[in-house]
């Protein structure tokens, strides 16, 4: 039976989305990939067990508690478990291919020559990030390992994408596509179950008049999902009169 070893995000990280990506993902692999055997470099939260009790981490091995601590770190400690203490630990465990959930730890495949490896890529904000100019020694310092990501994403065997867009985007990088999978992203069963509170007590709780027209955004407000765009979208659909 051949082994796939399942590289996810440190919990340290606070990437709740990376998280429930990483946490379903293995769930299904374990009921339906019966052929395959599949392991997990670390630590992962079950974000979106309905079930509390179940918030569980899937226990990696003998020193995962030591890269599965998620109290506040430091910016040094955050990049010393990320590209030192990880790297390490996936390279000395098993597996037959080498399956990395987020391209921000695309570091993790460099070095390796023993098995092919696959690097689901999200976006491509670390390329957009260094093609900046750096602001201080903070900013070079994040360059300098951002680098080694992007080398590590160049490297690998194959990639995954969730939309044809990114697709075409990774193509324009790579020059090629025939190593690019799209494979999008699924809807959590967890969204289909019946809501808490209806319409009206959920507009009532955040005093939204029945009136207003609202669009929810689900994400950060970091420049670069541009908040503005939204804005415009809900300016147009007003003049159109919904």
């Amino acid at each position: 039976m051949s082994s796939i070893l399942v590289v996810p995000d440190l919990p340290l990280e606070h990437w709740p989305s990376m998280d429930r990506y990483a946490s379903r993902l293995l769930q299904h692999l374990d009921a339906e990939a019966t052929t395959l055997e599949i392991s997990v470099a670390g630590e992962i939260a079950s974000l979106t067990a309905r079930d509390a009790t179940k918030l569980d981490r899937r226990d990696s091995g003998e020193g995962s508690q030591r890269l599965a601590d998620d109290r506040k770190p430091t910016d040094l400690r955050r990049y010393f478990s990320r590209y030192w203490l990880y790297p390490r630990r996936v390279r000395a465990m098993p597996g037959d291919a080498l399956h990395v959930l987020d391209h921000s730890y695309a570091h993790i495949v460099l070095g390796e020559r023993r098995r092919p490896t696959v690097i689901t890529v999200h976006d491509l904000f670390p390329l957009i990030t260094l093609g900046k100019s750096p602001h201080g020694t903070r900013d070079r310092f994040r360059n300098w390992f951002l680098t080694r990501v992007v080398e590590g994403i160049k490297s690998a065997s194959a990639w995954i994408v969730a939309t044809e867009w990114l697709k075409e985007q990774l193509c324009d990088w790579f020059g090629q596509d025939d190593r690019i999978w799209v494979i999008p992203y699924g809807v959590d069963e967890e969204f289909f179950g019946d809501p808490q509170d209806d319409r009206s007590l959920c507009r009532a709780r955040w005093e939204i008049p029945e009136s207003a027209f609202v669009i929810l955004h689900v994400g950060s407000v970091d420049k670069r999902k541009n908040i503005p765009a939204i804005v415009e979208v809900l300016a147009a659909l007003r003049v159109e009169g919904m």
